[in-house]
C-alpha cells in the first residue's frame, strides 16, 4: 500500500502501491495492504486528521493516522498480507506548540515470510502543519517493514505570515 511513500513489493516480485495525494494539504486516507492471493485481508490504511485551530494548538501527546499491520488470525494464511499505508494529518493554526508527536507511519507486513509469500510493508503517510510560530513537535512518517522496507512519507512545516501581532 502506498500513500506519501511507496509501498514495498513482495517476495514474488509484485510492486508495492504508488504514492498519491498532496504533501501541502493532505486529505487522503491511507490505502489497505494487499491480500496476498487468497489469504485474509491486508492491514487497514491510516485515517485522516484535519484540524483548523483559530488561536493556538498544543500537542503534548500523540496524534496518529498510522497504517495497520494485517490481523493474523489464521496461523497459515493470515501472515501473507501487506501492511496498510499511513494516512494524513493536516493542521492549520496561528500558533503551534508542544512536545508531542504527529505520526502517519505505514503498517508492517504480516510476519509470514516463508518463500514465496514475503509480503510488503505500507508506505508512510503525509503530515502538513501550517503556522505562524516556528516551534515544532516530533513527526514520524516511516514506511512499514516487510519483505522490503516501504518508502517514507512526507512532512511539510509551512509558514503562514501573521495577519497581526502574535501574543
Amino acid at each position: 500500500a502506498g500513500h506519501g511513500g511507496a509501498g514495498s513489493g513482495n517476495q514474488r516480485g509484485n510492486v508495492g502501491g504508488i504514492t498519491y495525494g498532496s504533501s501541502n494539504s493532505p486529505i487522503d486516507a491511507g490505502s489497505a495492504g494487499g491480500d496476498g492471493a487468497a489469504y485474509t485481508g491486508g492491514g487497514h490504511g491510516g485515517g485522516v486528521v484535519w484540524l483548523t485551530v483559530l488561536e493556538r494548538a498544543t500537542v503534548d501527546g500523540t496524534i496518529s493516522a498510522n497504517g495497520w499491520r494485517p490481523i493474523e488470525q489464521n496461523p497459515i494464511n493470515g501472515y501473507a498480507c501487506g501492511g496498510g499505508s499511513g494516512g494524513s494529518i493536516w493542521i492549520t493554526t496561528p500558533r503551534f506548540f508542544g512536545t508531542g508527536w504527529l505520526k502517519a507511519d505505514g503498517g508492517d507486513a504480516g510476519s509470514y515470510v516463508v518463500p514465496p509469500r514475503g509480503p510488503g510493508g505500507g508506505g508512510g503517510g503525509r503530515i502538513a502543519v501550517w503556522r505562524t510560530t516556528l516551534t515544532t513537535c516530533s513527526t514520524s512518517v516511516t514506511g512499514g517493514v516487510g519483505f522490503a522496507q516501504a518508502g517514507a512519507g512526507t512532512v511539510v512545516w509551512g509558514y503562514v505570515p501573521a495577519a497581526g501581532p502574535i501574543i
